[in-house]
């Protein structure tokens, strides 16, 4: 039974993770006459460049700042990450860094579709005026070919017999029948 215990003890699956140790920094050569300022990337804004995190919609200027503040908390979490060496303070911090990443995705989908609801909004009211002009159109365009059927109608029959056997004939029945003056047959 021993040698049975030992055996399932030493083939458990073991999964270590890799210690946030800091790593040495690199320190260029500098010579004495010499100012060199360097910016160093987090890995946020390495994995996240400006770019990519903005919506392609414009954003009004409440919105860029809301995003360029949660952006700017981020980046004190990650320092203060950095600087931080009690374990239970390091994944406190990642959670809040965490939780910020999170709302900042959020918050962009959510200006990303007000946006687009917006757009979606005034290409309806667009749409609609249109159909109202057309719809004024077809109003007075009936009226027209009233008029003019009914002024047709007074014409000699000459002229009439006339008018019915030319192409013209065909194509005016057609349109009355379009906008509903005259009956389809």
């Amino acid at each position: 039974m021993e040698k049975y215990i030992k055996g399932r003890r030493s083939s458990r699956l073991e999964i270590r993770f890799p210690s946030r140790k800091k790593k040495p920094e690199e320190v260029p050569e500098v010579n004495s006459d010499e100012i060199t300022v360097e910016h160093r990337e987090t890995w946020w804004s390495r994995l996240f460049r400006r770019e990519q995190l903005e919506p392609e919609e414009d954003l009004s200027p409440e919105e860029q700042a809301r995003l360029e503040a949660m952006e700017q908390e981020i980046e004190a979490v990650e320092e203060a990450e950095e600087d931080a060496t009690d374990p239970d303070d390091i994944e406190a911090l990642e959670e809040a860094r965490e939780s910020l990443i999170e709302r900042l995705f959020n918050s962009m989908r959510f200006f990303r579709r007000r946006h687009q609801l917006e757009d979606k909004a005034e290409r309806i009211a667009e749409l609609e005026e249109e159909e109202a002009e057309q719809l004024a159109m077809d109003e007075d365009m009936k009226e027209v070919l009233k008029i003019t059927h009914k002024w047709l109608g007074k014409l000699m029959k000459r002229y009439k017999d006339e008018f019915k056997k030319s192409k013209d004939y065909g194509r005016y029945v057609e349109i009355l029948e379009k906008y509903g003056v005259a009956k389809k047959k």
